[in-house]
């Protein structure tokens, strides 16, 4: 499964761009959540 998608990937590099931005998102997104939830524990208690 991961050696066809890293094939997949050497012959459309636009989709593996597509893919690391949206990783990136991803994470940031889950990186502001977790800050914000500390936050928000540090204010309510």
């Amino acid at each position: 499964r991961i050696p066809l998608f890293i094939a997949k990937n050497r012959y459309n590099p636009y989709i593996s761009t597509v893919l690391k931005t949206y990783l990136k998102l991803i994470i940031n997104l889950l990186v502001t959540y977790q800050s914000l939830s500390l936050y928000i524990n540090v204010k309510l208690y």
